[in-house]
């Protein structure tokens, strides 16, 4: 992948929680988008097709083999550390992106982050 990727894997710990947070949420990709670049989203296919050609395919974390097959040159990953089944979907990931998770591909892991900071009374 040179500038710019066609296939995205979009994971996150349930379908539900994607389509949530990561697509129709207040920061999701369909509210960040403008019009124009604005993806169209098929839930029965679970996958987003923006005007440039690019497709994003959503996976549930709770189903590892989900991710068995597809080819994949990005991924955002959000909420990695409530991932039931972290390991293995790790590892079918790295299969989908040719094995070059930290190398040529790019990924992306979002998470909220609790109890960094401490209330004082």
């Amino acid at each position: 992948m040179i500038g710019r990727a066609e296939r995205i894997a979009i994971v996150a710990p349930t379908f539900a929680e994607a389509r949530l947070v990561m697509i129709e949420g207040r920061s999701g990709l369909l509210a960040i988008h403008g019009e124009d670049e604005r993806p169209r989203f098929e839930p029965s296919k679970r996958q987003l097709t923006w005007p440039n050609g690019c497709v994003a395919h959503v996976f549930s974390a709770e189903e590892p083999d989900g991710l068995r097959g597809p080819q994949f040159d990005a991924a955002w990953c959000d909420e990695l550390a409530k991932w039931k089944h972290a390991g293995a979907v790790w590892d079918m990931l790295a299969v989908g992106m040719g094995g070059y998770i930290g190398g040529r591909s790019l990924e992306k892991i979002t998470s909220q982050i609790f109890g960094a900071v401490e209330k004082r009374k």
